[in-house]
């Protein structure tokens, strides 16, 4: 596998990939040492054709197996691992989980659109730019409890938006 090819599975199946680990049990820090060390296996063997249900099944294997032993070697895990929970939980995470991000993906993507202008904006500033409240308030004006009291109430509104959109859809 050449560089070229591992950025382009990293970038295609990243986060999906840090999901199933929390999904597992992982926490942040270890989910992501997991998908570190998940990449650098897949980067070192040879990924099974091009088929991206396939590549996906083939790193979450990975990430399974080196979580398995994260979990091992610290000895602290309160995971229990056996054969037949991580079936079901493989099972479940292809049949449900993974579908259903996608979905909430797509009525966020439709919510974020519906926002006000002003709204809008201040989400891609905290969220996409990663800018400060601080910031933020100097940029429009506003004071830093007010861009907070303004994120709330949009992510409480997008939230809402997200539920009747999901609903719609059954």
């Amino acid at each position: 596998m050449n560089e070229e090819t591992l950025t382009a599975l990293v970038d295609t199946h990243e986060s999906g990939i840090y999901r199933y680990l929390v999904y597992l049990g992982a926490g942040h820090a270890a989910a992501e040492d997991v998908l570190q060390d998940t990449f650098l296996a897949a980067y070192q063997n040879r990924s099974p054709e091009n088929d991206p249900a396939k590549v996906g099944a083939w790193l979450r294997g990975i990430a399974r197996n080196i979580f398995r032993k994260h979990c091992r070697k610290r000895k602290m895990s309160p995971i229990l691992f056996d054969d037949a929970a991580l079936a079901a939980a493989e099972s479940y995470w292809r049949e449900t989980a993974e579908t259903g991000f996608d979905q909430i993906m797509l009525a966020l993507d439709s919510c974020l659109k519906k926002l006000p202008d002003k709204q809008r904006e201040l989400i891609i500033m905290r969220y996409d730019k990663s800018i400060s409240r601080r910031s933020m308030a100097e940029l429009t004006g506003m004071t830093p409890d007010g861009i907070k009291s303004a994120l709330r109430r949009i992510r409480e509104g997008l939230a809402d938006c997200i539920r009747r959109e999901r609903e719609a859809e059954k």
